[in-house]
Formats: C-alpha cells, structure tokens, sequence
C-alpha cells in the first residue's frame, strides 16, 4: 500500500514535467513535412544527455528512436536542444516528452504532435528568421491570433518592441530596433496550437568611412563590408 501511494505522489508530481524545461504544448504539421521542435532548459542542464521520448505518461514512456527520420541537437551556448523530425506521417501523432538524463530520475517536458493529412490552420513558410542588429525582423504567422517567447510573455497589439498586423487570416509580426539578446525561440498560437519560430539576430555589417582625394577636392563616401 506504502509503494503504491509513493508511485501515485511520483506520477502526479512529474506527469507535467518540470519548470526548468520550456517547449510549446501543441504542435500541428501537415504529412511528409518536417517539424522542429525547441526544448528549452535551464542552465544546470548544460553538460547532461538530452533526448525525446514517447508515451502518454512521463514515467512510462520511452526514447523515440528513428535515426533515419528523427535527429536531437543540443544548443549548449543558447541552451535549448531541438528534436527535428522529417518526412512527419500521420502514425507518429501522439504525446512526447523533452528528456534530460540526470542522477535519480530524469526531468521531461510535454508536447502533444498531431500530423495530418491536410495543411493546417495554424502554419509558418519558416520556423528560422533572421535579422540584424538595429533591424527588423519579419515574421508571417497564418492562422494565428498571438505572438509568444517561449517561457516568457505573449504580446496580442503593437508594443514598444513588436508591431502585430493582421492582414486577412495571417498575423504578421514585426520585431524592431533588434538586440543579440532577441535571438531564441518564440511561438505564433491561435489559442490550441503553437508553431515554434526562432528568431536569430546577426552582428550588423558595418560602414567604413573611406576619403578619397582628387584634383585638389576632398570627396567622403562610404563601403560596406
């Protein structure tokens, strides 16, 4: 009876995971497509294994082994790793889990991937964006109604740093005046569903002042580099 309780008290405990991962919760991607997903962990987590597995309850669940479709990087500067699953099939809908090994008990996060045969509602041309440094970058989130950072606050309407758009059935989002600390992971969500979208932010190209002499006139013009 005391084992019992003890599994009971562990499984409700750790069924949803933990704080110190970040991933969306759903995630919708037509078949034959592939799909990135972003798990977000805390510092501590940086020198441990992290993998993705499957299965409806954390503690119960498995390491999703496809080498041939599914492949696990770990971002140790940024700290996030990424599942990236290709050639998605409607078979490999269902619950999976942002793992990382740790002495004890391993920690997970949980998402829901639902593959379907048609487009759906909610989709991006691209889950990479970039742009630089005092610049703009642009994202299209169609069939969206919110712009969200992944473990951080969601924005509806302009804001000092975004301008939010909608234009027919897409929520376009403007991120301004961009800073290197604007790099990492945001989602659109239209309320069920949320497509993970990174925003990487480049060092600016700068402009080299160059004076060029001739017949006794002094002209200044500029290169880019």
């Amino acid at each position: 009876m005391m084992m019992a309780t003890l599994l009971v008290m562990f499984l409700i405990k750790h069924s949803s995971g933990t704080q110190d991962i970040h991933t969306v919760n759903k995630i919708s991607v037509q078949q034959h497509q592939t799909i990135i997903i972003p798990c977000l962990y805390d510092q501590k987590y940086v020198s441990n294994v992290k993998y993705m597995s499957s299965g409806g309850v954390w503690f119960f669940s498995s390491s999703v082994v496809r080498h041939d479709r599914m492949s696990v990087v770990d971002n140790k500067t940024e700290k996030f790793f990424t599942a990236t699953l290709r050639n998605t099939k409607v078979s490999d809908t269902g619950t999976y889990w942002c793992g990382i090994s740790i002495a004890g008990y391993d920690c997970g996060k949980k998402l829901y991937l639902e593959v379907i045969k048609g487009e759906p509602r909610l989709h991006v041309s691209s889950q990479y964006v970039s742009g630089y440094e005092g610049g703009n970058a642009v994202v299209v989130c169609h069939g969206a109604s919110e712009w969200c950072q992944i473990g951080g606050s969601c924005v509806q309407r302009t804001s000092n740093k975004t301008v939010v758009h909608i234009s027919g059935d897409a929520l376009n989002v403007t991120l301004r005046e961009l800073k290197r600390e604007d790099s990492g992971w945001y989602y659109c969500s239209d309320g069920k569903s949320q497509m993970p979208v990174h925003i990487t932010v480049r060092k600016a190209p700068y402009t080299r002042r160059v004076t060029v002499q001739y017949t006794g006139h002094t002209t200044e013009s500029s290169q880019d580099k």
